[in-house]
């Protein structure tokens, strides 16, 4: 099975759709330098996520909210930005 692109409006959605279709292949690889720290799946990943998006409705937060993040790169970064799309925030990433 493969992902149809067609079918989504926007990234956020190609990736939940993604996380659905690939559930068990790994999408994300944290390491520093050469050791590898942690892998997730895309199943992993869309629950990390999911899980950081309902915590920011908890808190209040709306669809087109805008949320900041700063942060180094990280698989943090990944996991609060995509949790934030899917929560519908605007991101704004400060560097």
């Amino acid at each position: 099975m493969s992902l149809d692109l067609s079918q989504a409006d926007c990234i956020g959605e190609a990736l939940r759709n993604a996380s659905a279709i690939y559930k068990n292949k790994t999408i994300l690889i944290e390491s520093d330098r050469d050791t590898e720290n942690r892998r997730w799946t895309f199943n992993q990943l869309r629950t990390d996520a999911e899980c950081f998006a309902a915590k920011l409705q908890a808190a209040g937060f709306k669809s087109g909210d805008r949320l900041a993040i700063i942060m180094s790169n990280q698989s943090k970064w990944i996991i609060t930005g995509l949790g934030a799309f899917w929560a519908g925030a605007i991101l704004i990433p400060l560097d």
